[in-house]
């Protein structure tokens, strides 16, 4: 192998060079530096292809051809075959893997992981090249860009003395993943990692937390009461684990160390338990409360909105000429958001109640646009302070059993199911993907809702049958 060519070559690949030692060295692992070259002529061999393949197609396409699938299968054929001097199955194995994958990243992948295992095993004489494998190829951030277990196995890592700790990795997930979370979820997390899984990654390497460790985590979870005194529920249990296991799930993904989590079963736990209110009952619940919250309270009751979603509503999403309410944003922690998720972005026909109840809301807050519904004070009402202030208050008033505000929203399906709306449009109206989950969650709570009894229908049907009968 030419140290010049070969350097060249890497260089052409935004990948680091080797010095002359670590040339030399390699000389002295003949199967080593038989795997690197064929690395390398596999990736130009792959890029070549690659380039090859775009040309064809966008000459197909300026002549007016279709590009059939048999033209794709010609270009999607393995790479031609690499021999290694010496029998290696784990080598063999990596080139077929290559080979067939036909995309240079894969084999730009095992290149960078090969060059960082030298590197590793014979310090570099060069500083310029030094700096180069430092900052390009060399030890965490090259293990990352290839994931698969065995790779450790092909190049041999050595041991490794500056290990990164697992708490460390822990908080870089948690960095590099909050970005994409709404800010409960980031705090929920947040919680879960300082109070329940950083005291437990303490001391330990990044690879050291296995099967072992995750059992005898879950049985102190279930055994041990938390701070409270109490003992933890299984829902609070899986939600620990569910974390645990997204986290070392990453840690296989980089480093190949499996996950410990996969396969293990969830504690059993009781379905959410959920009461919505009967028609009457939310009238009455309308009635009973302050002048502010009175329409708040009727309009998610009717309409099915979120807590967040009904809190940052703007009055610039109120539509009065064609009778809707767009629901684009969500106020979370004082925080004007993205919905939930993006079934939740839709929009809601208003119904001539809640239109009336709107209508009233403009009243109060829609001289000055901004938020639709507001405190006294003239601010967006806050999640936590109607819940745990405002809520109670107005339970205690109706003399009605004590539940979650979110029954609101379960009140608002179950209505509509009870009056026979079609459940794709009570779907569409909650911001639900589809209307499979509606009659498993609701259908129990029909009966009933709309303050009559059930029955009467069919009662009809009979009477009147037995009535003709008669007549005849």
């Amino acid at each position: 192998m030419n140290p010049f060519t070969t350097n060249a070559a890497l260089q052409v690949m935004g990948l680091p060079r080797l010095c002359v030692a670590q040339y030399t060295a390699l000389a002295e692992r003949p199967g080593e530096q038989a795997f690197l070259a064929a690395l390398l002529d596999l990736a130009f061999q792959g890029r070549v292809r690659e380039a090859q393949h775009s040309q064809a197609m966008q000459a197909a396409h300026e002549c007016g051809h279709d590009w059939t699938g048999e033209d794709e299968a010609h270009w999607r054929q393995p790479l031609p075959a690499v021999t290694l001097p010496e029998p290696d199955l784990l080598r063999e194995a990596a080139i077929e893997e290559i080979r067939h994958a036909r995309s240079p990243v894969t084999a730009h992948r095992w290149l960078a992981a090969t060059l960082d295992g030298i590197a590793l095993r014979t310090p570099c004489t060069d500083p310029v090249i030094e700096r180069e494998q430092q900052g390009g190829a060399r030890c965490f951030t090259l293990r990352v860009a290839q994931p698969q277990a065995r790779m450790n196995a092909v190049i041999a890592f050595p041991p490794r003395s500056d290990s990164l700790a697992l708490s460390d990795f822990a908080w870089e997930w948690f960095e590099a993943m909050a970005v994409a979370w709404r800010p409960t979820t980031r705090e929920a997390v947040q919680v879960i990692l300082r109070a329940h899984l950083l005291p437990v990654f303490a001391g330990r390497p990044v690879e050291a937390f296995g099967r072992v460790d995750v059992l005898k985590l879950r049985k102190e979870l279930a055994t041990q009461p938390g701070p409270a005194g109490k003992v933890r529920g299984p829902r609070r249990i899986n939600r620990i684990l569910d974390v645990l296991g997204q986290l070392l799930d990453e840690r296989e993904r980089q480093l190949g160390t499996a996950n410990p989590c996969r396969g293990l079963r969830r504690l059993p736990q009781r379905r959410t338990t959920i009461h919505p209110f009967a028609l009457p009952e939310l009238l009455r619940l309308a009635s009973a409360a302050p002048d502010h919250l009175g329409d708040y309270v009727l309009v998610r009751g009717l309409t099915g909105l979120r807590s967040g979603e009904a809190n940052g509503l703007l009055w610039d999403q109120v539509d009065w000429e064609a009778g809707t309410i767009t629901i684009s944003a969500a106020r979370v922690r004082g925080q004007q958001v993205l919905p939930k998720n993006e079934y939740s972005e839709r929009t809601i026909a208003m119904l001539p109640s809640v239109e009336a109840g709107m209508r009233r809301q403009s009243e109060r807050t829609g001289s000055g646009g901004g938020f639709v519904f507001q405190t006294r004070r003239g601010c967006p009402i806050d999640t936590c302070n109607f819940a745990q202030r405002d809520w109670p208050r107005l339970l205690e008033a109706t003399g009605l059993a004590s539940r979650a505000p979110e029954h609101l929203r379960h009140t608002a399906a179950s209505l509509m199911l009870a009056a026979g709306e079609a459940p794709m449009f009570v779907a569409a109206t909650l911001g639900h993907s589809d209307s499979r989950m509606l009659m498993s969650t609701y259908a129990r709570f029909v009966p009933n809702a709309l303050g009559q009894r059930d029955g009467t229908a069919l009662e009809k049907i009979v009477a009147s049958s037995q009535a003709m009968a008669i007549a005849e």
